[in-house]
């Protein structure tokens, strides 16, 4: 599985990889809602589908769109074996459903 990567102590640098094994890969920029299309519209002054694409409807009160593409770090973990031997060499990490933070040092 490709995972988005970041080093807390160096989360705005796109230099240099934040691990071995990174590489560059496109990621979709995706804008999720709580609330539903109707109370979007009514609430601010563009309209939903005016912006973005691939509309979709995620549940009674949240939405999504695309809204463009970023170019960001990336790894490939594909087990439970390989997560386990990127944290003992990378140490800490915060795991998120497609992203991994190495957390080398402390953030607010």
């Amino acid at each position: 599985m490709i995972f988005k990567v970041m080093r807390t102590s160096d989360c705005f640098s796109e230099d240099r990889p934040p691990c071995n094994g990174a590489f560059m890969k496109v990621f979709p920029i995706i804008d999720t809602r709580t609330l539903s299309e109707e109370e979007f519209d009514s609430k601010f002054s563009i309209k939903w589908r005016d912006y973005g694409t691939g509309h979709k409807k995620l549940g009674k009160n949240k939405i999504s769109r695309k809204t463009g593409d970023q170019t960001l770090w990336a790894i490939d973990i594909d087990s439970i074996d390989s997560l386990m031997d990127f944290i003992k060499k990378n140490g800490g990490i915060v795991l998120d459903e497609n992203s991994i933070e190495i957390y080398d040092t402390y953030r607010e």
